[in-house]
């Protein structure tokens, strides 16, 4: 664990001299996040570190928040940076309350209103041509007051980008269907995934089964299913039978 005046090797002489690193939050595949102190302002941060072979991951969230900053439903970014051939950190504002992941069963009140200011975040993103792509309850994060700031824009597609550098990738669970055979999110994806988000909230008991899941992704998947013209047929005839009786 990281203290403040020993922080891990990784970060040591990296970061601006304002930001302290304190503990280890987590780890994952290629990517540590730790909780930090931002002197200067006297607030706590976060620090996110990702390898060298996943930078583009973190240029690509960087890139995507310089253009939302201001709005007070997206995450503020401190600072960001790389060594060359090492590692790429970025610097946020530390989200006090958690994300929606740790908020399911809350009242609808409460959810209604997430869903207005997540709305008003994500349609600020998409004004400034900024489409998330991986919209779920763990990358909405909430402040102090409980209200949403929109994070984690690592899958993020930007308008003006002439060629992707890394797959964009999804959460099955969250997004739409028909991401599975699209090779980029679009405004409508995100919409879906907030609807899907909020639902996951609201209502912590329900979710889309696997079943159904798996039928989706097999009709909307490169190679769909089509009923043959004599089954339709006869389907058709039927429908028709029946819409006949009185």
């Amino acid at each position: 664990m990281a203290s403040p005046g020993n922080e891990p090797d990784e970060l040591t002489g990296v970061l601006p001299v304002s930001i302290e690193v304190v503990s280890l939050l987590d780890v994952g595949g290629t990517s540590r996040v730790y909780r930090g102190r931002d002197t200067r302002r006297g607030v706590d941060v976060t620090v996110k570190v990702v390898d060298h072979d996943r930078r583009d991951l973190l240029e690509t969230e960087g890139r995507a928040l310089a253009r939302l900053q201001g709005h007070r439903g997206i995450l503020p970014v401190v600072a960001l940076g790389s060594v060359e051939d090492g590692i790429s950190w970025i610097v946020t504002d530390l989200a006090p309350s958690g994300s929606l992941l740790e908020h399911r069963g809350a009242s609808a009140v409460e959810v209604s209103a997430w869903s207005a200011q997540l709305a008003d975040a994500l349609a600020h993103a998409h004004e400034h041509g900024v489409i998330h792509g991986d919209l779920k309850p763990g990358n909405v994060l909430l402040d102090e007051n409980r209200r949403v700031l929109l994070a984690d824009f690592g899958s993020a597609v930007l308008s003006a980008d002439s060629v992707i550098r890394h797959p964009v990738g999804f959460t099955p669970r969250f997004a739409a269907p028909e991401r599975v055979s699209a090779p980029l999110p679009t405004e409508q994806d995100d919409v879906y995934a907030l609807a899907s988000t909020m639902y996951f909230v609201l209502a912590p008991g329900e979710r889309l089964d696997r079943r159904t899941r798996r039928l989706l992704t097999r009709c909307l998947g490169a190679a769909r299913a089509r009923p043959s013209s004599r089954r339709l047929a006869r389907g058709l005839a039927r429908r028709l039978a029946y819409g006949s009786e009185p």
